[in-house]
C-alpha cells in the first residue's frame, strides 16, 4: 500500500474530467464487461503515446534541420486537432460525466454521488479535458468522506503501466504549462 508521503511525490493538479467508476467484481473482470472507451478516445491517447516516442526523433531532426522539425511538430498538432474534432463529433462528452478532479500520477480525488467503501477495488474510465486523452485504469479506495450531495471520494491507481502513466504525466505537464501562460498574460 502506497503511504501519504509517497504519494505526495507525485505533481498534482485541479482539473476536469469526464469520470465513470464501476465496483470491480474480481481480478478477473474485463474492463470492456464494465467500462466501454470509444475508439475515437483510444486513438487520441494512441497519439499522445506515440508523441512520447517521437520526442527524441525531433530533437535529433531540430539539431540538423529546425525547418523540417517546426514542420513536423505542425503536423503532429493538426493531428491532434483532427483527432479530438472527430471524438467530438462522433462520441460528444456527456455533461454529467464532467467533474471537477485533483489529479496526480498515483490517483485521484473526487466529489462523487455514491458512497464506496474504503478498500473497495474500482474500474476508472477518465477522459481528460481538453486533452481528450482516454483512460481505463484500475483503482483502490483510499477515503470515502461524507459531504453535501455526496462523498468526497479518494483513489489511487493501482497497477497503472507505464503508458498510462506517461499519459497522465503528459496531461499535468500540459496542464501546468498552460496555467503559467495564464498567469504571465494576466
Amino acid at each position: 500500500m502506497t503511504t501519504d508521503s509517497n504519494r505526495r511525490n507525485f505533481y498534482r493538479i485541479k482539473d476536469t474530467a469526464a469520470v465513470e467508476i464501476r465496483l470491480s467484481q474480481g481480478p478477473a473482470d474485463s474492463f470492456e464487461d464494465l467500462v466501454q472507451l470509444p475508439a475515437q478516445y483510444q486513438l487520441i491517447s494512441e497519439f499522445q503515446l506515440l508523441d512520447v516516442e517521437a520526442q527524441s526523433l525531433l530533437a535529433g531532426i531540430q539539431e540538423k534541420d529546425r525547418s523540417l522539425a517546426a514542420y513536423l511538430r505542425l503536423l503532429n498538432r493538426k493531428l491532434d486537432a483532427l483527432s479530438r474534432t472527430l471524438a467530438l463529433v462522433n462520441q460528444p462528452i456527456d455533461p454529467d460525466n464532467l467533474r471537477e478532479i485533483d489529479l496526480s500520477e498515483g490517483g485521484l480525488s473526487l466529489h462523487w454521488p455514491d458512497l464506496l467503501e474504503p478498500g473497495s477495488l474500482v474500474r476508472i474510465k477518465l477522459i481528460l479535458v481538453p486533452s481528450y486523452v482516454g483512460l481505463l485504469v484500475k483503482g483502490k479506495v483510499l477515503a470515502c468522506e461524507p459531504r453535501s450531495n455526496g462523498y468526497s471520494t479518494h483513489l489511487e491507481f493501482v497497477d497503472l503501466d507505464d503508458q498510462q502513466r506517461q499519459l497522465i504525466a503528459r496531461h499535468i505537464l500540459r496542464k501546468q504549462q498552460e496555467e503559467r501562460r495564464q498567469r504571465q498574460i494576466l
